[in-house]
């Protein structure tokens, strides 16, 4: 019972997985988007350099490392990772796809030799880095499309990909033909270990798709006639001239397959006529056989013999016209190789004439570049002086500027002027006022001067009473002012030691940034420090100092100012003291 399941297991494993409805819309989406990105990007490599005299591609542009990245992700498309179905996985993807490209070589001697070279290779260790120098050198050798017709048309590519992916579709044919393009440029590429490591894996479509913008821009002046048909049929040239070269290596390819078919059948033929030669002898044998009466043999026996003798000889036959339509075949095919030689030829010396021309035009060219420099000298003589002729009109603008400005000024003076005297004529209406306020309070004080004697008479004899009072106060406090003295001492000293702290207000610890002394920004080491006696917070070197206060029993930490303060105080209390115990000895 476990064979079976095991078995239908690796069944199940190995049969490949119905998509949904959903998954095949997203499989499509993807294939889409790989097809019209990679056009994208090698319709605009194309356009960049399918250009008259353009120069061989050294390095990697950003359009062609966008390429050869998009054609590694068509290769990635779909492609079945053996691996991931196993717990213990011996290989890497990388390593699978590179044995991919590896086995569906054999089946081509140009890849073969290509991947041969890439093995060769020893600075590339990795396997990603032998796929990527395998695009690289396909696309120095011009042999693109040819390794990717050979990986579309392979019966291994079934074994390495999902029946949804993109070499096993239709839509491959089209860019496999899109492909073909890339062999009109030469290309020189690094295939350096580092370089190939370390490859982007996004493309950014602004470079290629653009919105469509308006332009500001006024339209440049078109080249002139005779160059544009020169260009034209110079590209037309170019084009054919790599067509037929082109068109020479497919033949020169068919050429040597028939070399190879024709060998094999001469070599078939020559066994043939040697087998024919073996069996004409053993039937020439067979019939002096018959024919003698010694031997009887029977008819049927004959009849054989006479129809394998029949059948041989149509095969020779056969193989005879098939040799000679492969000569015939032959002798076109190099009859068609001299046509484009000799086309080939013609088209080189079309390309010299041409360059001639060119030359000429160019000569053209230069003489009409003289005298436009001629008419731009003179334009630039016409334009200094309509400059001067500017400059003129701006000072004579400039003079009216500043006469305009001097008025305004004058303005704006009399309008400061007008406003002054407003302001003093407001004055001068508010005095007016006051002054009639006063007349009118001083009559009614002048109303009021009888009762105010009368007052004036009583406060007089209160002031007599309270002169006596104070003189006797005075007397009084000479005889205890001896005692209140010291204590009286005492109590200002008090007061002003107290001053400080009900005027201090204790800042808080979030307010305050820097030291109040050194100005220094607090930090983790540089920590706050709040003075006992005037509230403010200082760091630690600017609040050194430890004071006796009336309000802490023990020495509290005050800032310097406070601590010089303090001290100045308490040395003349201590010296006020001293007098005193002197004058009291």
């Amino acid at each position: 019972m476990s064979i079976f399941s095991a078995t239908g297991l690796i069944a199940a494993l190995n049969e490949p997985q119905r998509l949904s409805r959903a998954e095949k819309i997203h499989r499509e989406n993807e294939r889409s988007n790989l097809l019209t990105i990679s056009r994208l990007v090698l319709r605009s490599f194309l356009k960049t350099y399918m250009v008259p005299y353009s120069p061989t591609v050294e390095g990697e542009t950003q359009q062609l490392s966008d390429l050869l990245m998009m054609l590694e992700k068509v290769l990635w498309h779909g492609f079945r990772n053996k691996t991931s179905k196993s717990l213990l996985p011996l290989r890497s993807p990388d390593a699978e796809m590179w044995l991919a490209l590896v086995r569906i070589s054999k089946t081509d001697n140009a890849m073969q030799e290509t991947v041969n070279c890439i093995d060769q290779i020893e600075s590339l260790l990795s396997p990603i880095t032998k796929i990527r120098a395998f695009l690289r050198l396909t696309i120095m050798q011009k042999k693109l499309f040819d390794f990717f017709t050979v990986i579309t048309n392979s019966s291994l590519t079934s074994d390495f990909y999902e029946p949804w992916a993109l070499l096993r579709q239709e839509d491959a044919v089209q860019l496999t033909g899109a492909l073909l393009g890339l062999n009109v440029v030469d290309c020189e590429l690094s295939l350096e270990y580092e370089h190939l490591q370390e490859q982007p894996l996004s493309v950014d479509l602004s470079l290629y798709i653009r919105l469509p913008t308006i332009s500001t821009e006024e339209s440049k002046p078109e080249i002139s006639q005779p160059t544009n048909a020169f260009e034209k049929e110079r590209k037309a040239l170019k084009e054919q001239n790599l067509y037929l070269e082109e068109r020479n290596r497919q033949l020169q390819s068919n050429l040597d397959n028939l070399n190879k078919r024709l060998n094999s059948v001469d070599s078939d033929a020559k066994s043939g006529s040697i087998i024919f030669e073996q069996e004409m002898v053993s039937f020439r044998g067979l019939e002096d056989a018959v024919d003698s009466p010694r031997h009887s043999t029977s008819p049927p026996l004959k009849n054989d013999f006479s129809d394998e003798r029949e059948r041989l000889l149509a095969q020779i036959v056969e193989r005879e016209d098939t040799i000679r339509l492969t000569q015939q075949q032959l002798m076109d095919t190099k009859k068609l190789n001299a046509d484009l030689y000799d086309k080939l030829r013609l088209a080189e010396d079309q390309v010299q004439k041409l360059e001639k021309d060119f030359l000429w035009q160019k000569e053209i060219h230069n003489q009409e570049k003289s005298k436009l420099n001629e008419s731009l000298s003179s334009l630039v003589s016409k334009n200094e002086e309509a400059m001067t002729k500017l400059n003129s009109n701006k000072q004579q603008e400039n003079t009216v500027r500043e006469e305009l400005h001097k008025k305004y000024e004058q303005y704006a003076q009399m309008l400061v002027d007008l406003e002054q005297k407003q302001q003093e004529l407001a004055k001068v209406t508010e005095e007016s006022t006051n002054y009639k306020r006063q007349m009118e309070s001083m009559e009614g004080l002048v109303k009021e001067v009888p009762f105010l004697k009368v007052e004036i008479a009583d406060l007089k004899s209160q002031l007599e009473i309270a002169e006596r009072r104070a003189v006797d106060a005075e007397r009084a406090l000479q005889e205890v002012g001896g005692q209140l003295s010291e204590s009286k001492m005492r109590m200002l000293e008090l007061a002003e030691e107290l001053l400080p702290l009900t005027d201090a207000k204790w800042e808080e610890d979030a307010n305050v940034h820097d030291c109040r002394g050194c100005q220094e920004k607090f930090t983790v080491s540089r920590r706050k420090h709040h003075c006992r006696y005037c509230g403010s917070i200082f760091c630690a070197t600017c609040s050194e100092g430890r004071v006796k206060l009336p309000s802490n029993p023990k020495p509290a930490r005050v800032c310097d100012t406070c601590f010089s303060l303090l001290k100045n105080r308490q040395g003349t209390n201590t010296a006020r003291k001293r007098s005193v115990d002197e004058q009291a000895h």
